[in-house]
């Protein structure tokens, strides 16, 4: 028996299997990783036949987003008012307080600051400066923003590991050369849940929405899909909440709607 010719050929067929497994492998993680191209055109498709027009891309890759806690910048409406009104407040309501600094009201998580006559002071280079220096003043700590500054203001949006917190913002209005108010909601992220895990492929929330009853019942065009958190039901008070993945599906500028981004 030629035992040199045997050799080769098993190293041969070793190595074909190999390159076999490898290829599975490879194939077989990219079809876990990505939507196929025949799902998206069946989701534009049904869609389409549904009223609705895709105005932009489906994204192919699904995606795998970390669940965090999160806790309300007001722990109590007694201490936040004495925080930023002073120890001389009085409630004048059930959910009202008031000094001489200035009227403080609350709605469930929100609240509404506003402010008698507190001069800004030294201006600073911008008004985003500005607008945290008056949030300081007021011991209001934030963290994990973008701020997008206004004709008469700032407003501060959290963004956690890149994606919005939908619902989540501080307005810092100012008039003249005071702080005019301060409003609005802000849960400050605490502590990471569990590792990364992956979200709901956006083809099936795309279809979800066909029976969601805040969908667009005449002709419309999805402009943008935006994947982020949503901190939901503000009309009650939470002391501390876990963001829910959300996808933003915008159908124009101020008309969109919010779907549960969840594998599970």
């Amino acid at each position: 028996m030629n035992w040199y010719r045997a050799k080769t050929i098993l190293i041969v067929f070793f190595v074909i299997t190999n390159i076999f497994l490898l290829y599975n492998i490879i194939f077989t993680g990219r079809g876990d990783t990505y939507i196929k191209d025949e799902i998206i055109l069946y989701t534009t498709d049904i869609l389409k036949k549904n009223g609705i027009e895709m105005g932009t891309d489906i994204p192919k890759k699904k995606k795998s987003i970390r669940q965090f806690n999160a806790n309300n910048i007001v722990t109590d409406y007694g201490e936040f008012a004495k925080s930023v009104l002073g120890e001389s407040f009085t409630q004048t309501g059930e959910n009202e307080y008031k000094s001489d600094v200035g009227e403080l009201t609350f709605s469930g998580d929100r609240f509404l600051l506003k402010l008698n006559s507190y001069k800004i002071g030294k201006p600073s280079k911008n008004k985003t400066d500005t607008a945290k220096n008056c949030l300081k003043a007021f011991k209001i700590d934030i963290s994990d923003y973008v701020a997008e500054e206004t004709d008469d203001g700032v407003c501060f949006k959290q963004e956690i590991d890149g994606m919005q917190v939908f619902n989540s913002e501080l307005w810092v209005k100012f008039s003249g050369d005071k702080l005019g108010e301060i409003s609005g909601v802000w849960f400050e992220k605490s502590s990471d849940i569990a590792d990364a895990s992956e979200m709901k492929p956006i083809t099936s929330v795309l279809i979800d929405i066909l029976s969601s009853p805040e969908c667009p019942k005449e002709n419309t065009k999805i402009t943008d899909l935006t994947l982020g958190y949503m901190v939901y039901d503000t009309e009650s008070y939470h002391k501390s909440i876990m963001p829910m993945p959300v996808w933003k599906i915008s159908f124009g500028k101020d008309d969109f709607i919010y779907m549960d981004a969840r594998g599970n």
